[in-house]
């Protein structure tokens, strides 16, 4: 039961010796080796060095076969691909040696897989995600797997730090076919997100053993998958991502990892250093699935000892009597409860609520709540909450026993345990 805390607590600092390194301290994973110059997708050897440089150390790679069979860094042979290389488009691709001798806008070098070898042996603590173009047919998707196993055959200890990139089961069994990769990570696409999808594919990494992460877009991100990610010992990875309070929104549902092509893990530390404590707050509650996306409610201010929310009254919030359900009036006075609760930066539950009906709301009202301390002792703490419409008129009040958690014993050991972990994780990797 404790293990089943800490892993959904704190998934991403247990599993294998990749979660436990790499994929535990790094928040920002570089993708297609990042921008440079404000040019995305170049995959080159000067966008690799800049974010090196910038301290990246997770770093997405984009491969594709030439047309005479050999591995490079390019996302796709498309007329983008052509145009940032100045080549006329051709939709065959290029040979080998048109590709390594040509530069992305005139300017940036272009790479093969030996390079991205190179770059892992002078780099003890670089970590590589190879994404294979999904453009290949089946006999050539299996080519390159092959090609790239036989580009690490004299250096195999170094795919302990490669992730192997899919996004089906079927393309994992084909990999499998060829070689039994140790780092493996799959992508979600919109048709995977639903209950009976994402169960099956999480069974199938559960029984594979080697998947050390799982992606999706970030409009496809529910909190609820993330959760069963991180019950296996893995981590969640969103992208794009390229502002850092986009970055601390999706942190705060529970992502690890985001994958950005300009993000700096310090962007978004500093992001963190301005922000003031009611957007800290606000941040929190993105969170609340139930209140905020289901309900719609919304925080409107918060103080010391009060604050607001509101919700406007829509078709789904009305019962059969064509006024509001009770349990929506409900929803938005324990939501301004909670928001006022932990905004004091300890944790509380609510032990005991009782509200009171005056009068009822209706279609199209806009609905107010407003929170305030009644009196606080060292565990139990009481709070009144009003919610009013848009007149003033007072709809309903409720009262609230809440308690003040503390961290059970047991609990509190793993989690220094892993703490102490960390840090000597973190002292043999810097």
């Amino acid at each position: 039961m404790i293990r089943d805390l800490l892993l959904e607590t704190y998934g991403k600092y247990l599993g294998g010796d990749l979660v436990n390194t790499v994929l535990s301290k790094n928040e920002v994973m570089v993708h297609a080796c990042g921008k440079i110059d404000g040019y995305e997708y170049t995959n080159s050897v000067d966008a690799l060095d800049m974010a090196i440089k910038k301290g990246g150390r997770y770093i997405e790679v984009d491969l594709s076969l030439t047309k005479d069979e050999r591995v490079v860094c390019v996302h796709k042979w498309d007329k983008n691909t052509f145009e940032r290389l100045g080549i006329a488009y051709r939709t065959e691709g290029l040979s080998y040696d048109e590709f390594m001798k040509s530069k992305y806008y005139d300017n940036y070098s272009t790479m093969d897989l030996d390079m991205i070898i190179d770059y892992l042996k002078k780099y003890e603590d670089l970590y590589i995600m190879l994404d294979v173009t999904k453009d290949l047919d089946e006999e050539d998707t299996k080519k390159i797997y092959e090609l790239i196993i036989k580009g690490f055959e004299e250096n195999k200890k170094l795919l302990d730090r490669v992730v192997i990139e899919g996004g089906s089961i079927e393309m994992f069994e084909a990999i499998n076919s060829i070689f039994d990769f140790p780092n493996k990570h799959f992508y979600l696409t919109g048709k995977d997100i639903n209950e009976e999808r994402v169960d099956e594919i999480l069974e199938y990494i559960k029984n594979d053993g080697h998947f050390v992460s799982v992606s999706s877009h970030k409009k496809n991100v529910k909190v609820d998958i993330i959760r069963k990610v991180h019950k296996l010992g893995i981590v969640y990875i969103t992208y794009p991502i390229n502002e850092p309070a986009e970055a601390l929104k999706y942190f705060n549902f529970g992502v690890d990892i985001i994958c950005s092509s300009e993000l700096t893990k310090e962007d978004f530390l500093k992001e963190i250093e301005n922000m003031s404590h009611e957007d800290k707050v606000r941040l929190f509650f993105e969170k609340d699935v139930f209140a905020v996306d289901t309900a719609g409610a919304y925080i409107v201010s918060i103080s010391e000892d009060e604050a607001e929310c509101a919700m406007k009254v829509e078709h789904k919030h009305i019962n059969g009597s064509g006024i509001v359900q009770g349990g929506a009036l409900f929803t938005l006075a324990d939501f301004a409860f909670g928001v006022l609760a932990d905004s004091k930066g300890y944790p509380q539950v609510s032990v005991s609520n009782t509200i009171s009906y005056l009068r009822p709301g209706e279609m199209g009202d806009i609905l107010t709540a407003v929170a305030r301390v009644v009196s606080k002792g060292n565990k139990i703490c009481f709070y009144k909450v009003d919610i009013y419409n848009q007149d003033n008129k007072h709809l309903a009040t409720m009262d609230v026993t809440g308690y003040i958690k503390t961290l059970n014993i047991k609990i509190a050991f793993f989690i220094i345990v892993l703490i102490i972990k960390m840090l000597y994780n973190d002292s043999q990797y810097s």
